[in-house]
């Protein structure tokens, strides 16, 4: 029942910018920072590193002053893009946020997913056992940490790094992912017997939107966020990617509670829920 979809599903919204990655980082322990301009995500830059010779479990291979402290305290996980030369392993490499010099001893420390070769993925975070979110309420350096298996000459990117919690009171949403069709028939198939029009796929998009109960002041529109539609607990049971909240509905009666019901347009890449 645990990995059974629809049973504690959720909405979870990343609006806490921490690093638009869109300045180079400074190199770290074994890790040497570049900007990065082609291999991007959102914006015009992303945060590179290659690792040198010598790297080692706990080293900070990049790290980054953010524009303003933050507080993390209410949030429970990390969203952002990521992107490997290599394949690597879950927890080879850990996002931390504190306020010591080069990123070293971060109070808050979450682990990164696997991530496939050369391939933007956008990523659910996880928080690391001792190192929670409610330890960093005025957090100013974020670091790229390597964990397990970093090797000599491994290139990783970040971009658009945001701290993420629940929406309180969700109790639906609805995603529609679809896919444009361009025409490309010609006169060579209207001419032939039983003639019928060809397609190929365009371009796809997604939109959707989620109910929630009222619970404090409502989400802000104009902004684009980080979003995960759960399907359930299990993190591979989620729909994740960027969106703007285009839309907020107050739905009030005599005999209810008061909910708000929120649209949204997807933005750029979605990554799939899997099994």
């Amino acid at each position: 029942m645990a990995h059974l979809a629809g049973t504690a599903g959720n909405v979870f919204v990343a609006d806490l910018l921490l690093e638009d990655c869109e300045d180079t980082w400074t190199s770290g322990t074994n890790g040497t920072a570049a900007p990065e301009t082609t291999i991007i995500m959102v914006g015009s830059g992303s945060a590179k590193c290659t690792i040198g010779a010598g790297i080692a479990p706990g080293n900070i291979i990049m790290y980054e002053t953010m524009e303003s402290a933050k507080n993390l305290s209410t949030y429970t996980h990390i969203l952002c893009w990521a992107y490997s030369v290599p394949t690597t392993a879950a927890a080879d490499y850990r996002i931390g946020i504190g306020t010591t010099a080069a990123g070293a001893s971060p109070t808050t420390l979450v682990d990164v997913p696997a991530l496939t070769a050369t391939t933007w993925q956008y990523c659910h975070c996880t928080v690391v056992s001792g190192s929670p979110f409610s330890a960093t309420t005025a957090g100013t350096i974020i670091g790229l940490e390597s964990n397990a298996n970093g090797a000599n000459l491994d290139v990783i990117y970040l971009d658009d790094v945001r701290a993420a919690k629940g929406v309180a009171g969700v109790r639906s949403w609805t995603m529609d992912y679809t896919v444009d069709t361009i025409d490309t028939t010609d006169f060579v198939d209207g001419a032939a017997t039983n003639a019928a029009r060809t397609f190929i796929p365009g371009l796809s998009s997604w939109s959707g939107s989620f109910e929630a109960i009222k619970d404090g002041a409502p989400l802000s529109l104009f902004s684009q966020v980080g979003i995960e539609l759960a399907e359930s607990a299990t993190v591979t049971q989620m729909w994740l990617g960027n969106i703007i909240l285009t839309a907020i509905h107050p739905n009030v009666s005599v005999d209810g509670v008061i909910t708000y019901t929120y649209d949204f347009e997807g933005t750029g890449k979605l990554e799939v829920a899997s099994t």
